[in-house]
């Protein structure tokens, strides 16, 4: 759970509830040249299970989750002082006493978070576009019901891979379960199968799914074409063989993640 934000320099460490700090990665030791934020750990009663830093921005934005199911949010963090209390945006549509398993923070705005929990039977992933403020049950067809009761997987951790390149422009969300690595471009609707009509679910054959979302964000859409043989790069746009004509088509959007 190293996070190391924009600029590259500054990098934070959870241990227990208590977090330590260092803006020069470079000469910090085991023993020297961390700080620890007492305002982090003063007002933590569980252990950080994750967290998310923002990559835009001149001064980054802090997230963590922990094993509580509590979520707090400290703005510049490289910068603020040792006993700055952070703020706690728990939302109470979170499951209680839950644990918080990954946090992504999206690349190009620091307000856009996406949170997972991986108890099972409860609702899994959490969006939130303005910091914190208001968050949004998005797990949808990853739950057998809505209430995120049955047969869902465990989730595990997320990824936000932000595409202006294509035509139109997208952001793919991807999180990694139990069962498998799972995308959607849509967060507020569940999108049909063109062939069969239905809203299903779509595991990946990505051997390691955690691992692969714990990459920074080139290195994850290098990992995501490299692992899929058929799959090929075209400056910015991803094809994909249609197995009966095989010609290329652009490859068609998982359900969303929403219900």
């Amino acid at each position: 759970m190293i996070e190391p934000p924009a600029p590259q320099d500054v990098m934070f460490y959870p241990a227990g509830s208590t977090m330590w700090r260092t803006t020069d990665v470079g000469s910090a030791s085991r023993t020297s040249g961390w700080t620890e934020p007492t305002g982090i750990g003063n007002n933590t009663a569980n252990s950080i299970t994750a967290l998310g830093v923002s990559r835009s921005g001149e001064s980054p934005v802090l997230y963590y989750g922990t094993s509580g199911g509590s979520f707090y949010r400290l703005n510049n963090a490289d910068s603020a002082a040792a006993a700055t209390v952070p703020s706690n945006v728990t939302d109470g549509g979170f499951p209680g006493n839950a644990y918080v398993s990954g946090v992504v923070v999206d690349p190009t705005d620091a307000d856009k978070v996406m949170v997972t929990f991986s108890n099972y039977e409860v609702k899994s992933v959490f969006y939130t576009s303005d910091g914190g403020g208001s968050w949004s049950d998005v797990s949808g067809d990853l739950e057998e019901n809505p209430d995120g009761t049955g047969d869902g997987p465990s989730v595990r951790s997320a990824a936000i891979l932000p595409q202006p390149g294509l035509d139109p422009s997208q952001t793919t969300y991807y999180v990694g379960t139990s069962t498998g690595l799972y995308s959607t471009t849509e967060l507020d609707g569940n999108r049909k199968d063109p062939a069969s009509g239905a809203c299903a679910r779509r595991p990946s054959a990505y051997p390691s799914a955690k691992q692969v979302l714990k990459l920074p964000k080139t290195q994850l859409e290098h990992v995501i074409l490299s692992l899929t043989q058929d799959l090929f790069d075209e400056g910015n746009r991803s094809y994909r063989k249609d197995p009966a004509s095989g010609a290329c088509a652009r490859r068609p959007s998982a359900c969303g993640m929403t219900s």
